[in-house]
């Protein structure tokens, strides 16, 4: 049952068995160096433009996920350039490895449920589990099911021993009696999706299995005065917020919603949403263009741009837009590429509005030194756990990062301990 609609409970208990057979029959005898060369060679093949599977999944992102060709393209690469055999079962092997008084067991079953905004974000969800000897059934989003299909023909092209504990199904999460089934042999869920989505599915998972939620979320930036140093380096961080907002249309758990200026340096924040706009933003409507705005999604646009005219001042095109709100409360944009720049004094005051976002702020871009990282985490108050990252690199995580402030990878695996 590759790539299923309307299946039975039955057809799902009878998969389930199969793969948790198939779990330790292959991946576990195959080993992590095994897996990790196919994974990588599945990836190989995706990243190919000339390979009939990197071809067609192009052709069917571009209709699924509304996004422009070039964002395809870009997401990809921004994926997959650090994805090597080494540094697959490096990942595992820090986490994973046997020593004298302990072995690492791997769950009989994982079961991921994915979302459809940010469509390389099933990867990782699918291949960590792999990596630990843990075969996958994965239930796909309704709204864009193209990558991990796409994903699963790569991965049984280079072989499909290992292909074969990668199963996907599709149906609506309102089914109780499908979630129920697909639920019942799962040692781990790995859940992504809305509120609504994660209040659904937790009523289902049964009460000993291990749950891994990605919930809703957005990103911020901060821009402490220090990093401010002239115009120019304004300007070369305005770049890289811009390429952070850009990505996915900003449409991701990642994707920065609002930035904040610290005062005191060379540029404020009025000159800096300018220098966002018009000299960051503007630039990658054309190298990286938006796609195409929902219409659900272009009323927000509106009623978003129209409240910034009020609140401050407003640098829009059709593609784009930069508002500054100067010490107005913080408000997360529709995305699509409009994000709004505020003012704080110092950490403290920064702290204090970024906890408005609470458990959903997922990622925090901070422009500067490992230093200005530091003690932005150190001043960051419960239940704040966003990744740390500097700008530019928000919507490009490392595959063995922590997500929501939890090792997904540990949580794939039980240990016993002599």
């Amino acid at each position: 049952m590759t790539d299923i609609d309307r299946p039975t409970p039955d057809e799902i208990k009878r998969v389930s068995e199969d793969l948790v057979e198939r779990g330790s029959q292959t991946l576990r005898q195959r080993g992590v160096e095994q897996v990790a060369k196919s994974i990588h060679q599945a990836v190989l093949v995706l990243l190919d433009q000339n390979s009939t599977i990197g071809r067609k999944l192009r052709q069917a992102l571009i209709a699924s996920s509304g996004l422009s060709r070039e964002m395809i393209d870009w997401a990809l690469k921004a994926t997959f350039a650090e994805i090597t055999a080494g540094s697959l079962i490096g990942c595992v092997a820090s986490v994973a490895n046997e020593s004298e008084r302990r072995i690492a067991v791997p769950a009989r079953l994982v079961v991921t449920v994915l979302a459809g905004n940010v469509f390389t974000a099933g990867f990782r969800a699918v291949a960590l589990p792999l990596l630990v000897g843990s075969p996958v059934f994965a239930k796909v989003s309704s709204s864009d099911d193209v990558f991990p299909r796409y994903f699963k023909s790569a991965l049984d092209r280079v072989d499909q021993a290992i292909g074969s504990c990668y199963r996907l199904v599709r149906f609506r999460r309102e089914n109780a009696d499908l979630l129920a089934a697909l639920f019942a042999k799962a040692e781990v869920v790995s859940l992504f999706g809305g509120d609504d989505t994660v209040q659904a599915i937790r009523k289902v998972v049964p009460p000993l299995t291990r749950l891994l939620i990605h919930g809703h979320g957005l990103g911020a930036v901060s821009i402490p005065a220090s990093a401010l140093t002239s115009r120019k380096r304004a300007s070369e961080i305005a770049e890289l917020v811009a390429l952070d907002t850009a990505a996915y249309d900003q449409r991701g758990c990642l994707s920065p919603h609002v930035v904040c200026v610290e005062g005191g340096g060379a540029v404020d924040g009025t000159e800096f949403a300018r220098l966002l706009a018009y000299q960051g933003l503007k630039p990658l409507s054309i190298t990286l263009p938006r796609g195409n705005v929902p219409a659900a999604d272009a009323a927000a646009q509106m009623q978003w741009r129209a409240v910034a005219r009020v609140r401050g001042c407003l640098h829009e095109e059709k593609c784009f837009a930069v508002s500054y709100e100067g010490s107005e409360p913080l408000r997360p944009s529709p995305g699509f590429r409009n994000v709004g720049v505020y003012r704080y004094d110092d950490l403290g005051s920064l702290a204090d509005r970024l906890s408005l976002f609470a458990v959903h702020l997922k990622a925090l871009a901070v422009a500067g030194s490992d230093l200005d990282r530091e003690r932005t985490a150190r001043v960051l108050k419960p239940p704040l756990a966003p990744r740390i990252s500097n700008v530019g690199v928000m919507q490009k995580p490392a595959f063995s990062v922590f997500a929501d402030g939890q090792n997904d990878l540990r949580e794939l695996l039980r240990w016993i301990v002599y």
